[in-house]
């Protein structure tokens, strides 16, 4: 060491010195030794996976208990690299391969950045970088046209403080492990942040928004998403995202905002073993999606999950927990057992929670338990329910369509062709009265034929669009405008509505296919390719599974609604499928097959719940929470309701009809 030879050197030319000099030596000989001492590093490891346990009683369905999650992660604030890094100039294009400040903003027509070697540290230094736009979808391929920074199978990178602009990517991390994304802002990409096919890597205090996903983790593992706002992502079919999830599992999401997205706030897709608490997650349209089940959505060891905007209860005095548990969509069931009343809740002062055992209720409405359907061949709509006869809402000039039922479940909107195919009007019914309390005349220069229309109400609530076959238009049930026609050759037999706004899932017999309809674009964007001609369509609540009466095939196919393909079956044996519906909460799948046999199954095990006869001339079947219902001719020319109790395969009530059913709808 220097500083003892230079000590050294002094006693031999000052004698007198050396009883002093020497003390000074043996101080700062053990500041040096402490000074070596390494100081251990944070721990940045991922706890291990959860474990589920199953545990059935005699006879009963298997249910999946809730895993245990990891304790909480200690949040390590920002540090900076102890030596300064070189402030460089870059230009587009450029390949990064030592740790270096970048020194100017870039405009590129491609990639901006590059890295190309393990274990640097790009610093943006706070400058922008901006790309040639977010590009287009390329589905059921990412979309990977440029990124602001791409690190492609390179590990323990760090990428921080800058701003990305209009690129397919902002930051693209693919095989990477061990690395950081810190305070980085994101606008305006189609992927703000994406982590792909790695592990163990940071993503800490970034903004993504104004984005067409914010984050994305696809098939990444053992990643931490820490103390990050992803919100306000906008609409480009599809899009919206604050954070979305694709067969990645164990990842850890912790202090996060996903708050006014256009779209899901948090969609989980073939994942699990995921962990999320103390995160915002505020008027999302809609919240959360969740096909799995195998999430954990709460912190174990305190007793705290997350604050939800349209969580509906009471606060347990003194905690700011909620009273009953936050239930998240998808046929896993999943709950979070312990939500915030508050935003932010869990930076008070307060008492822990008491542990849980009330069974979730529903942050939406429960089931009015009201049944709607048309008489087709009186021009008739009307309702029912398990307790009293049928009854007449309205009669119609000439019925022209299928029922679309509003989503507060206070209209009924039907297309009347009155006395001649040319005069083609939307009436909206009050679902109680069947009173008329508005006409939607459409004119005949939207070239609808009025043989018999196609309806559906829009997930907004304020769109209802029609198709004959040729076209689909749109109506503004606000101010009454019809929007310009797609153009749509098709022979449709049923139509869902996307959670994505202004697409629309169309079984289309004509071509063996579910086809994918951008109304705002004006076309078609995708055709699925299925196995048979399909004849009705139904869908989870979540809106991330649709499931095709297909008559031919032996199975149900699962349609993924954010890769929009064929990504699974259910049961098998079905051929002669008829009709298809799912429980609202997403945990079970009715078929209905020729014969009338009704097959019921769980959705998350995919097991066979029970098998029963009924009407052999069944042709439609619906389901709310509780409640099966089934609507058959009659050989004498008349109809039929049974309701069954849902759960138990159970009749309840049978009511007839006065005449043969059509369309049937049941009151969310």
């Amino acid at each position: 060491m220097r500083h003892l030879d230079r000590l050294a050197a002094t006693v031999r030319r000052r004698p007198i010195g050396v009883f002093v000099a020497l003390l000074v030596a043996l101080a700062l000989t053990g500041c040096a030794r402490l000074a070596s001492t390494p100081t251990p590093a944070p721990s940045t490891t991922i706890p291990p996976r959860p474990s589920a346990t199953i545990t059935t009683a005699p006879g009963a369905t298997p249910a999946l208990l809730t895993p245990t999650p990891p304790r909480r992660p200690t949040v390590m604030a920002s540090t900076r690299t102890a030596t300064a890094l070189p402030r460089l100039a870059l230009d587009c294009g450029a390949v990064v391969r030592e740790s270096l400040v970048l020194a100017n903003d870039l405009t590129c027509p491609g990639d901006a950045l590059t890295v190309g070697a393990d274990g640097i540290t790009l610093d943006l230094g706070g400058h922008t970088l901006t790309g040639p736009g977010p590009g287009s979808p390329t589905w059921p391929h990412p979309n990977l046209k440029s990124s602001g920074v791409k690190v492609a199978d390179h590990s323990n990178v760090t990428v921080r403080d800058g701003t990305i602009l209009k690129f397919s990517s902002g930051v693209y991390l693919d095989g990477s492990h061990g690395s950081t994304i810190e305070e980085i802002t994101a606008r305006g990409n189609y992927y703000g942040i994406y982590l792909s096919n790695g592990s163990e890597n940071r993503v800490k205090r970034v903004t993504v928004e104004g984005n067409d996903y914010g984050l994305t983790i696809y098939r990444a593992d053992r990643n931490r998403i820490v103390d990050n706002d992803a919100s306000r992502q906008r609409h480009f079919s599809p899009g919206g995202y604050g954070i979305y999830m694709y067969g990645s599992h164990q990842n850890l999401i912790v202090g996060n905002t996903f708050a006014h997205n256009v779209n899901w706030g948090i969609w989980m897709s073939e994942s699990s073993d995921n962990v999320f608490y103390h995160n915002n997650v505020i008027d999302n349209h809609p919240q959360v999606s969740d096909d799995n089940g195998g999430n954990v959505w709460y912190d174990a060891e305190t007793r705290e999950g997350n604050y939800w905007s349209d969580w509906q209860g009471k606060e347990i005095a003194g905690t700011g927990i909620g009273n009953h548990p936050y239930l998240i969509w998808g046929p896993g069931g999943a709950t979070d057992p312990y939500p915030f009343v508050r935003e932010n809740g869990w930076l008070e002062r307060r008492q822990q929670a008491p542990p849980t055992t009330v069974t979730p209720t529903p942050t939406r409405s429960a089931s009015g338990g009201t049944v709607f359907l048309t008489i087709p061949d009186q021009n008739r709509i009307v309702s029912a329910t398990a307790g009293s006869a049928p009854r007449t809402l309205a009669t119609l000039t000439r019925l022209a369509s299928n029922l679309a039922l509003a989503g507060d479940g206070r209209h009924l909107y039907v297309v009347d062709a009155g006395a001649s195919p040319d005069r083609l009007a939307v009436l909206a019914l009050d679902a109680s009265t069947g009173k008329t309390d508005r006409i939607y005349p459409i004119p005949p220069g939207a070239g609808l034929k009025g043989d018999h229309l196609l309806i559906a109400m829009d997930r907004d609530g304020h769109h209802l669009h029609l198709l004959d076959g040729l076209q689909v238009v749109s109506l503004d049930l606000d101010d009454g405008s019809i929007s310009p026609d797609v153009r749509y050759g098709a022979a449709p037999t049923a139509i869902f509505p996307s959670w994505k706004h202004q697409l629309i899932l169309v079984a289309n017999r004509q071509g063996n296919t579910i086809d994918v309809v951008w109304i705002d674009g004006q076309k078609v964007i995708g055709r699925i390719p299925i196995s048979g001609a399909p004849v009705d369509l139904a869908a989870n609540r979540a809106g991330t599974r649709v499931y095709p009466t297909i008559p031919g095939d032996d199975g149900i196919a699962v349609i993924e609604t954010e890769q929009y393909q064929v990504v699974d079956h259910v049961g098998h044996g079905l051929s002669g499928q008829r009709d298809v519906a799912t429980s609202p909460d997403g945990d079970r799948l009715y078929v209905l097959l020729d014969g009338g046999e009704i097959v019921a199954y769980d959705l998350l095990t995919k097991a066979r719940i029970y098998q029963l006869s009924l009407d052999e001339d069944a042709t439609r079947l619906v389901a709310d929470g509780s409640t099966l219902v089934v609507a058959a001719r009659v050989a004498d020319g008349s109809g039929r309701l049974t309701f069954l109790d849902a759960t138990t395969d159970r009749v309840t009530a049978t009511l007839p009809l006065p005449g043969p059913p059509g369309d049937l709808v049941i009151q969310p």
